[in-house]
């Protein structure tokens, strides 16, 4: 059966999932490191669009300070859709 793109995405996106959640078998992040990079001028894939994700996404224990390291979220004051070497770092 042919699905299309957004169906395949509906289905697979780890984002769809629970991740607010306190389980590792059920939260996709949980024990995960996650480095995000934003540029806060981007016009195409606003920092907005990503902010409820990033701010709730359980990556590990609470007070965990192994866990608060796994999230970093770095956005950029005035940098639109670019990768910058400040951002690689």
């Amino acid at each position: 059966m042919e699905t299309s793109f957004v169906e395949y995405v509906n289905r697979t996106d780890p984002a769809t999932k629970p991740y607010r959640s306190h389980s590792a078998k059920k939260n996709p992040f949980y024990g995960k490191k996650i480095f995000a990079a934003c540029g806060a001028a981007d016009p195409l894939v606003q920092f907005d669009y990503s902010r409820e994700f990033l701010e709730n996404v359980v990556v590990g224990p609470a007070r965990n300070k192994t866990a608060q390291q796994s999230l970093e979220v770095y956005v950029q004051p005035d940098v639109q859709h670019l990768v910058t070497d400040e951002s690689t770092y």
